[in-house]
């Protein structure tokens, strides 16, 4: 996917998020069915091309499969959006596309100098696909993008409306720019669903001087007591979380700092109300 991108309103699609906080039902809800496929199909929101995967097995499917020209042009009419993740893949192995589904590649729909692996936003390369991206056909890009992915599941999915989404909080540094000891993120994540489990919470940095994907710099348990989460009646309180960032990002450069928790039941990330924050921190 080489530069025909820029700062446009594209590229401003690959990094918008939503912070959902509350959300009963985790998932999909609007599904689409093909009657030439037999097979069903929905948007997850906000989702590495890994996250997304993750999440479609859970519903019991993978990220789309495209094996003809009239599935193409069915999705791309139905989500006409660009930078929406398919299921072709070549993480596995440079240069051998395969789709997640296992079903062999009988089709493709590439655009302009795609596939390639160019890395010029990720040092990783492209190693995912997306449906479209600044013109009609598919398009390699870094699978660390945060973007929306279709699902497709054999005839009707998994109901997962009984299910709700874990809520909290990135509190994060009152200080930008933060000097020192004051480069921090910190908050709660809590699943009303698991209160015995600690939610697993990631922090997400991603620069802003430059055009570049966010990088997971620290992922662990949201374990730690607060008094005021007791106090509030969530859960025993043991469910805060600090994050010393100083070794986990560059001094005196700017960054978006996104925290977000991960759905004991179904593996969905969600993104904590208050995030992301932006944060520049200095040594002295």
């Amino acid at each position: 996917m080489r530069r025909i991108l820029g700062l446009s309103a594209a590229a401003v699609a690959l990094v918008a998020l939503m912070s959902p906080g509350i959300v009963l039902a985790s998932g999909p809800s609007d599904w689409r069915y093909n009657p030439e496929t037999r097979h069903s199909y929905a948007i997850v929101e906000n989702v590495t091309w890994a996250d997304g995967e993750a999440l479609a097995i859970r519903l019991g499917g993978h990220l789309a499969t495209v094996d003809n020209q009239a599935e193409q042009d069915w999705l791309t009419a139905t989500w006409p959006d660009p930078w929406i993740w398919i299921g072709l893949n070549d993480r596995a192995t440079e240069g051998r596309y395969v789709w997640s589904s296992g079903t062999r590649v009988r089709f493709t729909a590439w655009q302009g100098v795609d596939p390639d692996d160019w890395k010029g936003f990720d040092p990783i390369g492209e190693d995912a696909t997306v449906l479209n991206g600044d013109a009609p056909g598919w398009h390699t890009i870094s699978e660390r993008w945060l973007l929306n992915g279709i699902v497709e599941v054999p005839g009707r999915p998994k109901d997962l409306a009984a299910n709700t989404l874990p809520w909290g909080t990135h509190d994060g540094t009152v200080d930008d720019p933060a000097f020192f000891d004051a480069c921090y993120a910190n908050g709660w994540a809590f699943d009303s669903d698991s209160p015995s489990r600690n939610v697993t919470v990631r922090i997400l940095a991603q620069r802003l001087d430059i055009f570049t994907v966010p990088v997971e710099v620290w992922r662990g348990p949201a374990g730690e007591f607060r008094q005021d989460l007791l106090d509030a009646g969530i859960g025993d309180g043991t469910s805060g979380f600090w994050v010393d960032l100083r070794p986990m990002i560059a001094w005196g450069l700017p960054y978006e700092i996104r925290a977000q928790g991960r759905d004991v039941q179904t593996g969905e990330w969600f993104t904590l109300d208050a995030s992301p924050r932006t944060l520049t921190c200095h040594q002295f």
